[in-house]
């Protein structure tokens, strides 16, 4: 199973050399263990890096465009837009419950799911 996704700057297992906000822009780089990818991509001045972790991109790869995007971004960008409407659909129709036992948090979420996939059905 692969996977590809945006990491939080704060999360203990990020090096802190990906942390640092660089002066040249369009750069990246690459951390590699075993079948895990770190990207650190600068897109912005003064701004914090861009993190990715990846399962599926074995080497780095990046275009020979203007911006140096890398492979992984890329993929990124072309697959988070299914991800951000459900994300969305489900905040504004859900029967989540504030609640501190996360196997309940676990089942309002597929709950959530599963009645967004029956309305896609329906209207498919």
């Amino acid at each position: 199973m692969t996977s590809l996704g945006v990491v939080n700057h704060k999360r203990s297992f990020v090096p802190n050399e990906l942390k640092l906000i660089r002066q040249d822009l369009y750069t990246s780089w690459f951390y590699f263990s075993g079948q895990n990818t770190i990207l650190s991509y600068q897109a912005k001045e003064k701004k914090p890096p861009i993190i990715l972790l990846s399962k599926l991109h074995d080497f780095a790869e990046v275009f020979d465009d203007e911006k140096k995007l890398p492979t992984m971004i890329h993929d990124y960008n072309q697959t988070k837009f299914g991800v951000d409407v459900i994300d969305q659909c489900i905040n504004n129709y859900t029967c989540r419950r504030i609640t501190r036992r996360w196997p309940m948090i676990v089942f309002f979420n597929m709950i959530d799911i599963a009645a967004m996939n029956s309305l896609n059905i329906w209207l498919d």
